[in-house]
Parts: structure tokens; sequence; C-alpha cells
């Protein structure tokens, strides 16, 4: 359904809370930048929001991604510094099952989300 959104794509950061997403990101081209360095509820120094706000200028990224369990303040801060579209992705395991029907569901769901970003002009 979206290959061809992804399959035009160069290479480019793709801003998620933490490293959950980095098969996708390889198969769809993107470049894993995670504001966490790491994995869910490792504090976030002030010089990695810094890194990631520079990042997130430097690249002219248009929006960036979080789950369900993300820090909201951090994603505010991040969105005051920079006038980003926050995103929500879905993980297995923070998924309501009362929300999808099926895996491919929320699949859709998060390929849908990271269109969005895809669909601003790189020039």
């Amino acid at each position: 359904e979206y290959a061809d959104l992804y399959n035009n794509s160069i290479e480019r950061p793709l801003v998620v809370d933490h490293m959950a997403f980095g098969y996708l990101a390889q198969d769809l081209n993107l470049k894993q930048e995670s504001i966490t360095q790491g994995h869910l509820g490792e504090d976030v120094s002030p010089k990695a929001i810094i890194s990631i706000i520079n990042t997130i200028q430097a690249n002219g990224i248009q929006v960036v991604y979080k789950d369900l369990e993300s820090n909201e303040n951090l994603f505010k801060i991040i969105q005051d510094e920079t006038n980003v579209q926050v995103e929500t992705l879905h993980t297995l395991e923070m998924i309501n099952p009362k929300d999808y029907h099926s895996y491919l569901d929320m699949m859709r769901f998060n390929l849908e989300a990271l269109a969005k970003e895809l669909r601003h002009d790189w020039n």
C-alpha cells in the first residue's frame, strides 16, 4: 500500500523517543534518531535534548514520533523549540486490543503516521 512513498524516500532521520523502531526505520530507508539514546523510561539529559533539537532543525524535520508511554513534557519542550508535529507510533507491548482489530491494522496506522513526515518536501 505504501511502497511508492517509501521506495522513493532518501535516507533521513526518523526522530523517535526510544530505539524500538529500528526495524521499521531500516525497512523504510530511514535513520532512527532516538531522543533517549536508548530505551523507553531512560532519563534524558539537557545535552541530549539540545542534540535532538539541533538534528530536527538541521534536517528540516516536520514530524517526531512518540509512543503511548512517552514523556509528554519532553515532547512539549521539543515541540515548543522546533514547531514540529508530534505523532504516535504503536508498539505491540503498549497496544490496547480494543483499538485495533489486528496487527495489520496497527501497522497501517504506524505507516500512515510515518508517511506524514515522508510527504514533506525535502529539497
